[in-house]
């Protein structure tokens, strides 16, 4: 006999490209207790957060226990999603994500990314190195980083990083019901650890796991990110097992 978690759903919301497809390096260690629901976003349409709920609603595992990782843009999408659907959400996961517009020691250089014509040019391995991934990244991931960004629209990347700059959900944050575990990358350069941080120290039920990386943790540490996830969950107030033979 041996126990076994029960199994989840795991509705991943992307980062700023929408694709869903930078999810490849988590989606290939998910754990066969976590059942992957990949949300992707039009690629050519200029869109409000709001006007992205029913992509989720769309793909939602409704009526079934499911766990809420957002990245990076989607950080507030998720937020609000959460306070407002928190049926059967056992859990609710920020990696590298935004919530209260962009803060971190970066941010007054990072403003050039609201300019279309930054997306419009090819972008320099180095600076695509350099801002998400810390300096290091293998070259399939950086293959895959470019692939994902030329496939959205120019003036749809830049306007959902002026979306960053001026959402604030951070009153949806605390009015958030479901238990929060945050992912940060200790040498992000855009979303900020320590707000993150600050903001959990008198919530309850949450924590926050840090990596020592930039801001693309989940394709740079997946297993590890992986198995915070998965320990924060299991160790949540009143969190039942499957007993199978």
């Amino acid at each position: 006999m041996h126990i076994k978690m029960a199994r989840r759903h795991l509705v991943l919301l992307p980062g700023l490209d929408g694709t869903g497809s930078l999810f490849a390096p988590l989606l290939a260690n998910l754990p066969e207790t976590l059942v992957p629901v990949v949300v992707k976003y039009p690629p050519d349409q200029v869109l409000y957060y709001e006007q992205l709920f029913p992509y989720i609603r769309e793909v939602m595992p409704w009526n079934e226990p499911y766990i809420l990782l957002a990245e990076s843009f989607s950080g507030p999408l998720a937020i609000k999603f959460a306070a407002e659907q928190s049926e059967n959400i056992h859990a609710l996961v920020l990696a590298s994500a935004f919530f209260s517009k962009i803060d971190a020691p970066g941010a007054s250089w990072t403003s050039f990314f609201t300019k279309e014509k930054w997306f419009e040019r090819a972008t320099p391995d180095s600076a695509i190195k350099q801002l998400v991934t810390g300096g290091v990244c293998d070259p399939a991931l950086l293959s895959a980083i470019k692939q994902a960004i030329h496939t959205v629209k120019p003036e749809v990347l830049a306007h959902r990083v002026r979306l960053m700059f001026e959402t604030d959900f951070s009153n949806a944050l605390k009015e958030l019901r479901a238990p929060l575990l945050c992912l940060a990358g200790t040498q992000d350069k855009l979303a900020a650890p320590q707000a993150v941080q600050n903001l959990l120290a008198a919530k309850e039920h949450s924590k926050c796991v840090t990596f020592n990386t930039s801001h693309l943790l989940l394709q740079t540490h997946p297993r590890e990110a992986l198995q915070a996830i998965q320990d924060f969950v299991e160790n949540l107030p009143g969190e039942t097992i499957k007993v199978a033979a």
